[in-house]
């Protein structure tokens, strides 16, 4: 979109050079490109409040046409929007959604859940192992990891090899639990 105002009176200039028949007098194709790039701008600023985006804006949807006079010619030359104004709008407002929508989608999962209230650490939830090595320091628990098998690792609190990690080591048998 930017590209496209910024390009429009350079755009309109290319077209009516193109068109032209006979350059005014003593006037090079680059001097008379400058010349109407320089109306284009003009009405835009004088007319439709700017040749930035909103002049541009509000040229294509209050009529998309301006006619600018050559001397040489007997006609003036009617300069147009490449679309009409309200498929302008359509697409302006699609791009928008969209361009909208692409960043939402590219840097939305990157945004942390907020912490629950009262809960400022970073330490990880009750219950629940770490999962990375710098949790490992806050708990003293070893990291579990997709690389380390739960099978082959012994309890946290020394008991036998299990892979029931939900209950503590049973005690052994013939002791009492309350002595």
């Amino acid at each position: 979109m930017s590209v496209e105002v910024h390009d429009f009176p350079t755009d309109k200039a290319n077209a009516v050079l193109a068109k032209v028949h006979m350059l005014p007098d003593g006037m090079t194709a680059d001097e008379f490109r400058a010349q109407t790039a320089d109306f284009v701008r003009r009405t835009l600023d004088e007319q439709y409040g700017g040749h930035g985006f909103v002049g541009y804006a509000r040229w294509i949807l209050a009529s998309s046409v301006m006619e600018y006079s050559v001397t040489t010619e007997t006609e003036p030359f009617r300069l147009t929007a490449h679309q009409y104004r309200w498929w302008w709008l359509v697409r302006v407002i699609l791009s928008a959604v969209l361009l909208v929508f692409g960043i939402y989608a590219s840097v939305g999962s990157l945004a942390t859940e907020p912490a629950a209230e009262g809960d400022s650490s970073d330490a990880p939830m009750a219950g629940h192992p770490p999962t990375h090595p710098s949790e490992s320091l806050l708990t003293g628990q070893r990291p579990t990891g997709p690389s380390e098998s739960a099978s082959v690792r012994p309890q946290a609190q020394g008991g036998p090899m299990s892979n029931d990690r939900s209950s503590p080591a049973l005690p052994p048998q013939g002791s009492s639990a309350g002595s």
